[in-house]
């Protein structure tokens, strides 16, 4: 199957920016889990099959961020399958803002997704696979086989992915020593609603990265008493799926 990259564009607004006026780091993966999910999406529909599938993140490599992006400014987002193992999917998305006086386009960001696909019932389907060379083939096995690794290892020694363990929901106390970890520890408690999941109900990504990105935010500014911005986010996978009606519990801290 020969899949055509997708381009996204959006013109950011004032309510895309963090405090110190730069489109927030938030807003920016959630436009780039949303190109991925768009391109997979399609890669896995195939003409003529009955049962619809849609692709939900599983992992994003890490993510820097080379340039800051400004209100007024377009982005542009550049999405395409590169591999597809019989489950997953690599989606490379490039993200370059545009000044719409000048013409000038910078690259802000470029990152590496995984998908999986699910029907209707939450069943992992099968990917149809593409057209690509044996070099690009073999190079594609290897990221594939990389990643699962990691992944692997991360469900074998990750307390949080026991059902036995939960995280402490008690609100981080009252005074810590200025520049603790206790002091700048935060936490942020949200309703998983309508407006933050895609089709079948599950939460999406690009949803999730973003209050990862905000309470992290939060927790960097009550450490350095100053507006920050994110200038890079490691590897994260997606263990399982958040529905809608779910309470989310995120947990900062500086390490």
């Amino acid at each position: 199957m020969e899949d055509i990259p997708l381009t996204l564009c959006r013109t950011m607004q004032p309510g895309d920016a963090n405090n110190g006026g730069n489109v927030h780091g938030g807003t920016i993966l959630k436009l780039i889990e949303e190109a991925g999910m768009i391109v997979s999406t399609r890669h896995c529909n195939v003409a003529g099959e009955e049962e619809p599938r849609i692709c939900v993140l599983a992992r994003v490599e890490r993510t820097d961020f080379l340039q800051p992006m400004y209100v007024g400014e377009l982005s542009h987002l550049v999405a395409e399958v590169t591999f597809c193992s019989k489950h997953s999917l690599e989606v490379k998305v490039t993200v370059r803002a545009e000044n719409l006086i000048t013409g000038v386009r910078r690259v802000t960001n470029k990152a590496t997704l995984w998908y999986v696909p699910l029907s209707s019932v939450g069943v992992v389907s099968d990917v149809p696979p593409m057209l690509l060379s044996s070099g690009q083939n073999e190079a594609g096995k290897a990221r594939y086989e990389r990643q699962r690794k990691e992944r692997l290892e991360i469900d074998n020694v990750s307390p949080c992915l026991r059902d036995d363990w939960a995280m402490s929901l008690d609100a981080p106390s009252q005074g810590h020593e200025q520049h603790s970890v206790g002091y700048a520890q935060s936490t942020l408690i949200h309703l998983v609603g309508v407006q933050d999941c895609g089709m079948y109900g599950i939460a999406t990504g690009g949803f999730t990265m973003k209050l990862m990105d905000e309470v992290a935010g939060i927790c960097a500014v009550r450490h350095c008493h100053t507006n920050v911005v994110t200038a890079s986010m490691d590897a994260t996978n997606f263990h399982r799926s958040i529905k809608k009606s779910n309470i989310l519990h995120f947990r900062s801290r500086p390490i």
